[in-house]
């Protein structure tokens, strides 16, 4: 009873009280105290010649509870066996090929502490405790085996998704970029890769300030309903384009090739000038097209500046050029 106390101890796993009764009878009993303590100086000289570079965490008996919040510092044994308890709906491979600790290994604080990162990181587990306890079979080069154990709680189902607010895209094409099956476990990164795929329907059609919000709705024990809230908001037109550095080649000449256009005096009256990010982009490599067409073969095309008008209802797009020299093509003579 003694040991075990004294074990617990070193962990930092007993309360105050119970060390206060471990110590009274140590105190009654000082003549069985000092062989104790003998045996355990020799005990640590030996771990200590065997192991020096594992000495610091290799102080403490192998049996201890670990929270997330709170890992012991010192941990002792050869991990014999890693398992997960509490599992519904997550695949144990999923969470296996998260931690890095095998059979075989010593266990460690840090390593602990890794793995308990490494499994939040999943975004499938909601809470995490880690269990070390003794396994089956003899002491390899005098670490015991242990078992590690982590015991998961798995963030909730999601039953259904709802999209609401869309007026200008319908459900069925929102609905062809959404991946999230039925029952799946909630997770923040699947979520957010999914509005990004949503968001980009709406910047096609030039909703560029659109706003897609995830609401999660509890409906039962462990399960949610996920709703993408959309607020669309108005579409932003280009008010203006200004090409700066262009000497020789007019704006003219440049803009009639471009497919981003001018909204002009009155925007709602027609889709014209729509903006478009990644039209705007292809236009950069149009215009450098052209001029090298024009005999400016060192032309440099900045990537375009919008500015957003503070309505929010308007982009202002500058592309900075620089022509270089010109070309000519000189006088062919075919002899």
């Amino acid at each position: 009873m003694r040991m075990m106390m004294a074990m617990l101890l070193g962990l930092g796993l007993v309360g105050e009280a119970h060390a206060q009764e471990a110590a009274e009878p140590a105190a009654a009993e000082p003549a069985a105290a000092e062989p104790a303590a003998a045996e355990a100086a020799e005990a640590a000289e030996a771990a200590e010649a065997a192991e020096p570079a594992e000495a610091a965490e290799e102080a403490a008996p192998a049996t201890a509870t670990i929270s997330a919040s709170s890992v012991p510092v010192m941990l002792r044994g050869q991990i014999s066996q890693v398992r997960f308890v509490g599992l519904r709906r997550v695949e144990e491979a999923a969470l296996m090929a998260a931690v890095g600790m095998r059979p075989g290994e010593l266990v460690s604080s840090g390593k602990i502490r890794r793995d308990l990162v490494n499994i939040y990181d999943t975004g499938f587990i909601d809470d995490v405790r880690v269990d070390v306890s003794p396994g089956e079979g003899e002491e390899v080069n005098g670490q015991p085996p242990v078992v590690v154990t982590f015991e998961v709680s798995e963030k909730p189902a999601i039953r259904d998704t709802m999209i609401s607010g869309n007026k200008k895209i319908d459900e069925e094409g929102l609905r062809e970029v959404i991946d999230i099956p039925a029952f799946a476990v909630l997770n923040r990164a699947d979520i957010t890769e999914n509005i990004a795929r949503m968001r980009n329907k709406y910047l096609e059609k030039g909703f560029y300030l659109v706003e897609i919000e995830p609401i999660i709705h509890e409906v039962g024990d462990d399960v949610v309903e996920l709703e993408f809230a959309i607020k669309e908001n108005k579409k932003v037109r280009v008010q203006r384009i200004d090409i700066v550095g262009n000497d020789k080649v007019t704006d003219g000449k440049l803009k009639k090739f471009m497919q981003t256009k001018e909204a002009g005096i009155f925007p709602w009256l027609s889709s014209k000038g729509v903006f478009n990010e990644a039209m705007l982009e292809a236009d950069t490599v149009l215009l450098r097209q052209l001029f090298m067409e024009h005999g400016f073969i060192d032309v440099k095309v900045e990537p375009a500046t919008t500015y957003l008008s503070q309505d929010k209802r308007f982009i202002y797009a500058t592309i900075h050029v620089t022509e270089g020299v010109h070309y000519k093509l000189g006088r062919i003579s075919i002899e």
